[in-house]
């Protein structure tokens, strides 16, 4: 058999004939003299057995061809994949550039609805603020007139109780002096009458020899206009001066052994008649002890409380109570 050597020459001119060279880009066009080099390389080593030449450059022809039909379509699956992968990535790049603006847009739109949502908590707080300080003011407003109303009606109720005051008190007066006038006329009557019952007890005394009745109504007289029985105040005992005067009292009786007398007790209007009537019966008893101690019999000794009746004064000043609570002494025949 004769072996034959293919140039590869040959193949190259099949192939332009072919317009396959045409068809390829130069990455292709060198794996395609890639491929033909190795096929001279080897169609130069290998002594192919072929009946001719014709039907040998067919097999070579052939073989090339599904060599190159593999590496086209090896080089089209790595461009499509290639284009596959840059869609990919500028499909993902799409993606991430569509989902960072929706993000931003969010992200915006979020912002924008919060400072909104701020802008009306601020306006709804300052509405809310302007209608209080409205509702104050008006509250403030409201309470004014009413204290206003109320310092009006209190001083017109003030002029009109001062009005009803001053008309009592003019009648309180005007009754007072009334019971005044009655009452010094009515002491000014008691007095007139003392006057005559003393005349009369002279001139009784007189015609009855009744020498000492009138001495010792000098003496106790005398002895009553520079001395006072005195009380301490508020209660029954005798005051230092008291219990002289007393004293003193008790030495006139035992000049007169024969005269009896009526220790009587006055107070003034303070308190109820019959507290004021206890403190003068209590008050004279305590006279009556003091001079049955200094030796004066109890048979001679007479002791009664009038409390507030009879008063010399109107009881309407400190100084007319003061005269009227009082120790008088009466001589009495009998006891």
């Amino acid at each position: 058999m004769q072996k034959t050597i293919i140039p590869s020459a040959v193949l190259a001119t099949f192939l332009c004939t072919t317009n396959i060279y045409a068809e390829m880009n130069n990455t292709q066009m060198q794996d395609v003299q890639n491929i033909t080099v190795s096929t001279t390389i080897e169609s130069n080593e290998t002594h192919l057995e072929t009946p001719s030449n014709n039907t040998l450059i067919d097999t070579k022809i052939s073989k090339a061809k599904a060599i190159i039909a593999a590496k086209t379509k090896m080089i089209s699956d790595s461009e499509a994949k290639a284009i596959a992968e840059a869609e990919s990535k500028a499909i993902a790049k799409a993606q991430a550039i569509e989902s960072k603006a929706i993000a931003e847009a969010e992200a915006k739109r979020i912002q924008i609805i919060a400072e909104a949502t701020k802008a009306k908590t601020i306006a709804e707080a300052e509405a809310i603020k302007a209608k209080k300080i409205a509702e104050i003011k008006a509250k403030a407003i409201s309470e004014r007139k009413i204290t206003e109303t109320k310092a009006k009606a209190a001083k017109a109720q003030a002029i009109a109780q001062a009005e009803a005051t001053k008309i009592k008190a003019e009648l309180i007066f005007e009754e007072t002096m009334a019971k005044a006038k009655a009452q010094i006329e009515a002491i000014l009557d008691k007095e007139k009458e003392f006057n005559q019952t003393e005349t009369n007890v002279k001139v009784e005394a007189e015609d009855d020899y009744k020498i000492e009745d009138i001495g010792v109504l000098k003496n106790i007289s005398n002895l009553l206009e520079t001395r006072k029985i005195e009380f301490k105040k508020g209660y029954t005992s005798l005051t230092k001066e008291g219990t002289k005067t007393v004293t003193q009292l008790a030495k006139i009786l035992q000049k007169y052994p024969k005269v009896s007398i009526e220790i009587a007790g006055y107070t003034d209007s303070d308190g109820s008649e019959e507290l004021n009537q206890k403190l003068s019966q209590e008050r004279v008893d305590t006279v009556k002890k003091t001079l049955m101690d200094k030796g004066i019999s109890s048979e001679r000794l007479m002791a009664k409380g009038y409390g507030e009746t009879d008063p010399l004064v109107p009881n309407t000043s400190k100084k007319n109570k003061r005269k009227n609570r009082r120790i008088e002494i009466h001589i009495v025949e009998d006891v």
